[in-house]
């Protein structure tokens, strides 16, 4: 009778744990995030702000004063070593209103911070010419788009 009351307590007990530990709040606990939740005591998904990168060119024109070329005709943007996207002959003097535009690129944050570079091709001072641009993108949390010039 006593091993028969020790084993329902014990079962009572596990029971109870695993109730308690259960009703734990999930959610992203990464500080970065935009949906970080600071009570959150088990790792559920987190969301990265999103970049829309873009060409901004303020002295730009299609033959400089000179009556030299200056053109940019394409930037190949890269993630993780593979073209993620393609910008062909758009630029902005100033930055875009919105990161949703033609001639803007945009991405999505997969973590706190990712490396991305870019080929740049286009004729400067009447030289074809391949231009190397890197940078490190990293996640705002005060804003869902941030939008950044690469060259």
């Amino acid at each position: 009778m006593l091993i028969r009351t020790l084993n329902t307590k014990n079962l009572v007990l596990l029971l109870c744990l695993i109730i308690l530990f259960s009703c734990r709040d999930k959610g992203c606990v990464h500080p970065s995030a935009l949906n970080y939740n600071g009570d959150a005591y088990e790792k559920g998904s987190c969301s990265f702000s999103t970049y829309g990168l873009y060409l901004s060119r303020k002295d730009f024109s299609e033959e400089s004063e000179s009556g030299q070329c200056d053109r940019i005709d394409s930037a190949f943007i890269y993630f993780n070593n593979r073209v993620y996207d393609t910008i062909v002959g758009i630029h902005y003097p100033t930055e875009p209103v919105v990161c949703v535009a033609p001639g803007v690129v945009t991405y999505e944050m997969p973590k706190d911070s990712v490396e991305y570079y870019a080929i740049i091709k286009g004729c400067f001072n009447d030289n074809d010419t391949t231009i190397y641009v890197n940078g490190l993108l990293t996640a705002e949390t005060d804003k869902v788009c941030k939008l950044k010039s690469i060259y």
